[in-house]
């Protein structure tokens, strides 16, 4: 799906970043680890590097800070 949407549209994912040791809003790097971020918001991140990987443990928190960051673009 994101290969069929990201030549169109500004794409983006939310994760609760489960098992990670962090805390907070995080926008995955090529640095981060699964440590970071956790497993699954990592391996989004892995396969699709131009795709943007947010991980906030209260979901409603990470749209927002997301939109605050991203103004012009809309959900």
């Amino acid at each position: 799906m994101i290969n069929l949407l990201k030549s169109e549209y500004t794409l983006a994912t939310l994760s609760r970043g489960y098992k990670r040791k962090t805390s907070g809003y995080i926008i995955a790097n090529d640095k981060s680890t699964a440590e970071d971020i956790g497993d699954e918001p990592l391996l989004y991140k892995t396969k699709h590097p131009d795709l943007t990987v947010c991980v906030e443990v209260n979901r409603v928190k990470g749209v927002k800070k997301w939109q605050s960051m991203n103004p012009r673009l809309m959900l």
